[in-house]
Order: structure tokens, then sequence, then C-alpha cells
């Protein structure tokens, strides 16, 4: 949880200049257990690296978002 959260704040402060995605495996895990993939999505709202958030059980659906969203400059 610590390292979904740093990387958050990276994301949210535009800290090394550019948004990387943040793709969830595991609804059940990231969702329905924790609460965490909501929470980061109410955080981000308004911000550049909400349309960087994705929560998937499917594994192709990781491959294909990363080469999608390949990390985009910060624009603060």
């Amino acid at each position: 949880t610590q390292e979904i959260f740093m990387d958050a704040t990276q994301n949210h402060y535009g800290t090394f200049d550019f948004i990387s995605p943040m793709i969830f495996l595991g609804v059940d895990r990231y969702e329905t257990q924790t609460g965490l993939f909501s929470t980061l999505k109410r955080l981000a709202a308004g911000r550049q690296y909400e349309d960087f958030l994705a929560l998937t059980d499917n594994p192709d659906d990781v491959v294909q978002l990363i080469e999608q969203w390949p990390p985009e400059g910060y624009a603060g």
C-alpha cells in the first residue's frame, strides 16, 4: 500500500516531470477488500493522472493499457 501511495504522490505532484500509468490487477483486492482504487480515483479527480488509473481482472487489459499509455509530461 505504501508503494501505491508513493507512486500516486509522484503523479499528483509531477515529481519527476511526468505522469506514469497506475494499473491495478485484481478488482476484489483493490476495490472490494480495500477500497484503494476508489480512494485513488477520488484523490486524482480533476488532476492530470486521473485518466491514467485503471482497475481490471484481465492481464491482457494490463498489457494493452501499458502500450496505450506511455508516460506523459506533467503539465502542472
